[in-house]
């Protein structure tokens, strides 16, 4: 009998319940059993039942100056989805933000005991770049008033990235704790749900100052090892393309444009968007920090870490993954086609440098 609880996290805007439903519609063409528990509906009827009318332009202004009653029908709400997933069995998504940042105030969309009694198997924290965050938060009823810069949301989503990892790893042992971008094929969260044997591997690369055609190398190599196992890929957040664009304006004129465009190749497609100058200079620090500590967190998270480093410089980014993933015990097989430094050569298990014997090799061990 399959059973197995996955809490589902990521800030409003974030894509979370899309991509949520894009997975299980790929669970639904296999066959698969998801029971999918959003929990702002539960909180909406338990409202209701008590004679209270509850809906997404009030919720937050009622928490705000009634949290003991959101926090009355959440306690409901949770114990509900609990007595659903006891009597089912197959995947139990249950999806929320854990916090929400209204007027000034920080408002917890959970507690520390309703995630002991909800008792995931896995948690997921659902993520996306801030720009495309940005853009979903102005389109929503909800939010669209609420005018948020990108380091706010930058900030958001550091909160929840570090509550939710804390909570996981709070349970005795640590429970399974991932950090999906929307970027990721929704087969990758398919796959942590439902191939539980398949291993899980952080793909390292060059990211800054490679070609268009070695980015797209490193995707067609992804590709290939996805069948064999799940891939976290770091360039499934592209807040730093922004960044870069900022800077390569800012070194090139004497004054700064209040407004520049700014177009991110997705591998769905380009797509341009118009960023406040101001916004990324003061969310320079925190998106730098958090792509070391995201990056770090995703090997965590990982069985083995995959080097394909096709360049001869080395990149400074790849050679600390390496040292922080045999600092946390995990292997690394690179390929490389030059001669490896000592210090590249120290942090790797095996290197390769023909693709065709590498991609064998990783089969072998999959």
């Amino acid at each position: 009998m399959f059973n197995l609880r996955i809490l589902c996290c990521g800030t409003p805007g974030s894509g979370r319940d899309q991509y949520i439903n894009q997975m299980i519609n790929i669970a639904n063409i296999k066959g698969k059993k998801v029971h999918y528990y959003h929990v702002f509906d539960y909180i909406v009827d338990k409202a209701n039942e008590m004679g209270f009318k509850i809906h997404k332009l009030n919720v937050l202004d009622v928490f705000l100056t009634r949290p003991d009653r959101i926090r009355t029908f959440r306690e409901a709400a949770i114990n509900d989805v609990v007595k659903k997933m006891s009597n089912k069995q197959g995947a139990h998504i249950i999806s929320t933000p854990y916090r929400f940042e209204w007027e000034g105030a920080s408002l917890a969309g959970l507690t520390y005991k309703e995630i002991k009694k909800l008792n995931p198997d896995i948690f997921v924290v659902v993520i996306d770049d801030v720009a495309r965050v940005k853009e979903r938060l102005k389109q929503d009823a909800q939010w669209c008033e609420h005018k948020f810069t990108f380091g706010e949301i930058a900030r958001w989503r550091r909160e929840e990235i570090n509550s939710i990892w804390d909570f996981a790893h709070s349970f005795r042992p640590p429970r399974e704790v991932y950090i999906l971008a929307t970027e990721h094929n929704p087969q990758v969260f398919y796959d942590l749900i439902f191939e539980r044997n398949k291993k899980k591997v952080y793909l390292s690369y060059p990211i800054t100052g490679v070609t268009r055609e070695i980015i797209k190398e490193e995707r067609e190599f992804k590709q290939k090892i996805s069948d064999h196992y799940v891939v976290f890929d770091p360039l499934t957040i592209h807040d730093w393309e922004i960044v870069s664009h900022w800077k390569k304006i800012k070194d090139g004129k004497e004054k700064l444009p209040d407004f520049f465009k700014c177009k991110i190749e997705y591998e769905s497609g380009p797509v341009e968007y118009e960023c406040n100058s101001k916004e990324i200079e003061f969310a320079i620090k925190d998106i730098r920090l958090q792509i070391v500590d995201r990056d770090y967190k995703l090997i965590d998270s990982s069985e083995y870490v995959i080097v394909y480093h096709l360049r001869k410089n080395i990149s400074a980014g790849v050679v600390c993954e390496m040292v922080h993933a045999k600092g946390g015990g995990k292997m690394v097989y690179a390929m490389y086609h030059f001669e490896p430094s000592p210090f590249f050569e120290y942090h790797s298990d095996r290197i390769f440098k023909d693709e065709k014997k590498f991609t064998k090799f990783l089969q072998s061990i999959a």
